[in-house]
């Protein structure tokens, strides 16, 4: 037929294996219940007090809800995957935004597989800031009013990132 949108199909089959998440934050129980809710995630959770660099070791990532750790910066990143929801260490300066819609800026990314942005509406985001050293490989797959809303990245040491302007 005439139309693209239905030409690929995907199908995701389990593997047994669990993936162990640290989810280190404050009280949110849709982060958490999204997490639990899929029975190939193993969560663990812990207050941002109790947090010490080397509790992330032994984790497949380490999920920052809204919180960072004092004086992490993107240089001093290291080989653990890593996703920020909110505050990440690609903040510009805390600069808050009123984002628009939600538009996907890279439709095949991973990340937005069995993603629906149409109803999604953002009161708030932080101010993202894509690192300009080139150490580091960045896909922008979520905008809003030509900002990004999420950004993936691979840099120095196997980092692996993901940023997500928005809590």
């Amino acid at each position: 037929d005439a139309l693209k949108f239905d030409n690929s199909a995907r199908a995701v089959l389990p593997t047994g294996q669990q993936l162990r998440v640290l989810l280190v934050g404050e009280d949110d129980p849709f982060l958490e219940n999204a997490l639990k809710a899929d029975p190939s995630i193993a969560v663990e959770i812990l207050r941002p007090e109790s947090w010490r660099s080397t509790l992330g070791a032994g984790f497949d990532v380490v999920a920052f809800d809204n919180w960072l750790p004092a004086g992490l910066a993107f240089e001093r990143l290291g080989s653990e995957p890593s996703l920020f929801f909110g505050r990440t260490p690609f903040n510009l300066a805390g600069e808050q935004i009123a984002p628009d819609f939600l538009e996907p800026s890279e439709s095949n990314s991973p990340l937005l597989w069995n993603v629906e942005l149409g109803d999604i509406r953002l009161t708030k985001a932080e101010k993202l800031t894509v690192p300009a050293d080139g150490r580091w490989r960045t896909t922008i797959p979520m905008r809003s009013a030509g900002e990004p809303m999420v950004m993936a990245l691979e840099g120095p040491g196997n980092a692996r990132v993901v940023a997500i302007a928005f809590a």
